[in-house]
């Protein structure tokens, strides 16, 4: 394999794409009712929840709007990475 053909082939491992390709792998959490899942897109990262019945999607809220919502209110800067999204679940 020659050299250039190397290089580029490289920028598509996926250790590579992890900050240009999102939602590669959604992790849903149910409900009786509902289905919620994260979104992510390069600026921030999003809970959705969508109604099993009608098929109605919305997003509940902004991982960075919550975060700057939280910092303004406690005069301390909050970054999304303290928040434990992978300890969350739906009660």
């Amino acid at each position: 394999m020659n050299r250039n053909l190397y290089q580029h082939a490289e920028c598509f491992f996926p250790w590579n794409l992890q900050s240009i390709v999102f939602n590669t792998t959604i992790f849903p959490y149910w409900t009786s009712e509902s289905l919620y899942y994260f979104q992510q897109s390069a600026e921030t990262t999003s809970l959705i929840k969508i109604d099993i019945v009608t098929g109605k999607k919305e997003k509940i809220f902004n991982l960075k709007e919550l975060m700057d919502n939280f910092s303004r209110k406690i005069q301390t800067k909050i970054t999304s990475n303290q928040l434990p999204l992978d300890k969350f679940s739906i009660q």
